[in-house]
């Protein structure tokens, strides 16, 4: 499962850093943006390991 949202936050940052290029958001909400996409996965990745010790 963290490896499907690894994959999704890749793509999902892929995508912030191609708007960001053609100039459709600016670097500060691109960096607004790629932090949230980080702070989503990293809870993902905390809810796992939590459900993981919990089995």
């Amino acid at each position: 499962m963290f490896h499907q949202n690894l994959e999704s936050f890749a793509e999902r940052v892929g995508l912030v850093v191609g708007l960001q290029s053609n100039g459709k958001v600016s670097q500060e909400q691109a960096y607004a943006q790629i932090r949230n996409i980080w702070k989503e996965l990293k809870d993902s990745k905390d809810a796992l390991l939590k459900s993981q010790k919990g089995q």
